[in-house]
């Protein structure tokens, strides 16, 4: 008593054949997936970079700016002497490089301050506009400071 093989038709090798190849294709797929991932992921860093880059000259231009204010207003108001007025030569477009100024933390900006003195009665009114700017091409950083004061 021999057990009976079934009469289903044994699997021949063509037909095993057509069903092969399925993982190169998927390999083929995840591969392109994950490369398409990570050139999003650096494409996303880079902009990050040029961000972080730009935060930086942005804040860098705002204490130039701020810095060529409190030198305008010693112009204006220096210590131990009398009060000047907006005819001084430094209020006349001239700009401030502070690396001239050995000024380590502004290496690459400027600032330029403008000066508009007012007379309301016997009060002199004096607004100091700085702009600072910091950076070169599409990392440059401009900001303004004003500063109004009553003599």
């Amino acid at each position: 008593m021999c057990p009976k093989h079934s009469s289903s038709p044994i699997r021949t090798w063509p037909l095993y054949k057509q069903e092969q190849g399925f993982g190169l294709p998927a390999a083929i797929f995840v591969i392109t997936v994950l490369s398409l991932v990570v050139l999003a992921l650096n494409s996303l860093d880079e902009v990050n970079g040029i961000s972080f880059s730009q935060d930086i000259n942005s804040q860098r231009a705002f204490y130039a700016a701020e810095s060529g204010a409190h030198i305008g207003l010693n112009r204006l108001f220096p210590a131990g002497g009398s009060a000047s007025d907006c005819s001084n030569s430094y209020f006349s477009g001239v700009s401030v490089d502070f690396a001239a100024l050995a000024v380590t933390g502004l290496n690459n900006c400027s600032a330029r301050v403008n000066c508009q003195q007012d007379r309301l009665g016997s009060n002199s009114y004096f607004m100091l506009e700085s702009e600072g700017v910091c950076g070169i091409g599409a990392e440059m950083a401009t900001r303004r400071v004003r500063v109004r004061v009553k003599q």
